[in-house]
């Protein structure tokens, strides 16, 4: 852990400080420094300028742990005994792993109606929130988006908590985030509403055509949390700044083609036709990718589109007959949400629970488990560095579903 030695003011008030021998450290891909506040007492620090981000109201004779970010130190009244600035590491991680995950959008991606009313909307106002049912492509409509703005030189993020609207943006930089699922799949705690409201209440007089944001939110979320918002409905979310996703069957026609094209794959014309004119229960674009991940249910496409869950509980069925390692590494990411391969070790409860259920030795499955959790990626998970989630929530459901007594799930 990095420490900050901050010198303030003779117990006066001052806007700025300066950091004293800073050393960057990483551990579990964050930097964390802890600020070492000294001066006269009941000196105060308004605004500490660090490696650190901003901080309000700094008392001295404290100590303080941040989140390690770049920011430049600036001209200050007081001594200056040596000033280190350091990499913002976080803030370029967190760029490439955005580029690499709104990179894949362009492979099957198709340009809907909704994505051209999106980026007209950033043109002209620089903001553009994309409401939908789960698995209509919001998601995937904004990365296309924000490659596009990658393309043109912009930094890009994706912005996971408020705070980092005020930190995650360089001023030298054009910039675009994107605030995905803004309200929560289900909801957000009532403290966590307050303080994207009052980040985005900030935020809006700085959009600009420098700065932009894209936002996500399902359609059912963000139609409770919207009489919420105060001001903001005719602001931020005022109705030409809200696109909502509704695919033409023409453009289910496109999307299908699109993935055929790029797994090169053979299907009728009475096919394709008869699937972009019925319901879908998971979304259309959603249900093209879980499609796609399995050839074996490949051979009648017609009935996959209509009914996703049956084929995926066949799937997790055969899962559990071929290889119960990795059935029960499934299990895990269902109860986790995301696993980290690296960090499962003996200690975890959850996990011995479940190996102990099905009879698997412990030290065999974390002696094999770069084997057992990246063989289930392409179809069950997803990978990114060393975390795995779902590929798709349906998973979820389909495994529930045949492992519904396991009260490691629930």
């Amino acid at each position: 852990m990095a420490t900050m030695n901050v010198i303030g003011n003779n117990g006066d008030t001052t806007n700025t400080i300066v950091t004293v021998g800073v050393v960057n450290s990483h551990e579990n891909d964050n930097v964390y420094s802890s600020l070492n506040v000294t001066g006269v007492a009941d000196g105060v620090v308004e605004q500490a300028i660090t490696v650190g981000h901003l901080h309000g109201n700094l008392h001295v004779n404290e100590t303080h742990l941040t989140e390690a970010e770049h920011v430049t130190v600036t001209d200050s009244n007081v001594s200056l005994l040596q000033e280190v600035v350091q990499p913002d590491y976080e803030s370029q991680r967190l760029q490439e792993y955005t580029r690499t995950v709104t990179g894949k959008a362009d492979e099957v991606f198709v340009p809907t109606q909704t994505y051209k009313l999106s980026a007209a909307c950033l043109t002209e106002a620089s903001l553009v929130t994309i409401i939908g049912s789960p698995g209509d492509g919001k998601t995937a409509t904004a990365y296309k988006i924000l490659s596009d703005y990658q393309a043109e030189g912009y930094d890009i993020f994706i912005i996971t908590k408020p705070k980092e609207l005020k930190y995650r943006r360089n001023p030298e930089n054009p910039t675009i985030f994107l605030i995905d699922d803004i309200f929560g799949k289900t909801e957000v705690p009532k403290e966590t509403f307050k303080k994207w409201k009052r980040a985005l209440e900030e935020l809006e007089p700085t959009l600009n055509s420098t700065f932009r944001l894209v936002i996500t939110s399902r359609d059912y979320v963000f139609n409770e949390y919207f009489k919420q918002l105060g001001f903001l409905r005719d602001s931020l979310f005022r109705e030409e700044l809200v696109v909502e996703v509704n695919l033409t069957n023409s453009e289910k026609v496109r999307i299908l083609e699109k993935y055929i094209s790029h797994h090169n794959l053979a299907m009728t014309t009475v096919d394709i036709k008869q699937i972009a004119n019925m319901p879908t229960p998971y979304g259309f674009p959603q249900t093209c990718a879980l499609f796609f991940r399995w050839k074996k249910f490949q051979s009648n496409p017609v009935a996959f589109f209509r009914n996703p869950a049956h084929f995926l509980q066949d799937a997790v069925r055969d899962l559990a007959e071929e290889c119960l390692a990795k059935y029960v590494a499934l299990l895990l990411v269902c109860a986790e949400g995301d696993v980290c391969i690296a960090s499962l070790n003996n200690d975890d409860a959850r996990l011995a629970h479940l190996l102990q259920s099905k009879d698997i030795s412990v030290d065999f499955f974390l002696e094999n488990r770069y084997t057992i959790f990246p063989e289930l990626c392409g179809t069950f998970l997803e990978r990114d560095s060393d975390t795995v989630t779902l590929a798709h929530e349906a998973i979820r459901q389909a495994v529930l579903n045949v492992e519904d007594h396991n009260p490691c799930l629930r």
